[in-house]
């Protein structure tokens, strides 16, 4: 079963709607439960539709009489009914918006991850690899200060540790001590300044 197979939007005060106090006033928490257990199995169904002819099967399933299952779908307004099926009005429009923002972040994590990627592969080629770099419009900075004025370190080397690359995807070939120091391990991305090499 999916992860979310059971999830569905319970409103913490759902036993402060009038039609659940009339419920319960009338079948005691016994169909309060009936009622939730309902819900439940319709928010398993693909389509959150059980057809009425199964209410025996339910009523045997959760140990109580046809006639209570019967009663909490059709007296109080809690269920749309006809002849064939029966539904929560409230958990259809709540299923819809769930599986819309599911849908909506899901894009947007395959878009972001997307550019993510596409960002770190673009970053990672070094020139004369055989695939061709894309000219960007790059950031000024000058004397090694961001826009904001901070100062511009090092995000990361490449993978022979001669060059490092910072924030805005520019790459500095590294000094002849700092050469060194990154050969050595002594040096991190992070302590090289953007227009300093030594």
């Amino acid at each position: 079963m999916p992860k979310d197979a059971f999830y569905f939007s319970h409103d913490a005060n759902a036993r402060n709607d009038l039609k659940c106090i009339r419920l319960r006033r009338e079948m005691g928490m016994a169909g309060y439960g009936i009622y939730w257990c309902l819900l439940e199995m319709l928010r398993e169904e693909s389509t959150h539709v059980l057809r009425i002819d199964y209410l025996p099967d339910i009523a045997a399933n959760l140990g109580v009489k046809d006639e209570d299952i019967d009663r909490v779908i059709k007296r109080y307004e809690l269920f749309v009914y006809d002849d064939s099926v029966f539904y929560s009005k409230r958990l259809l429009e709540s299923m819809q918006n769930y599986n819309s923002l599911k849908n909506k972040l899901s894009e947007a994590g395959r878009k972001g991850g997307l550019s993510r990627a596409k960002a770190w592969v673009e970053a990672s080629l070094e020139p004369g690899v055989g695939i061709k770099e894309k000219k960007r419009k790059e950031k000024k900075i000058k004397g090694g200060m961001g826009e904001r004025g901070e100062t511009a370190k090092g995000v990361r080397f490449d993978a022979d540790k001669k060059n490092v690359y910072f924030a805005d995807r520019s790459k500095q070939p590294l000094g002849k001590n700092q050469l060194e120091m990154a050969k050595e391990g002594k040096l991190k991305p992070n302590e090289i300044t953007k227009g300093i090499a030594y």
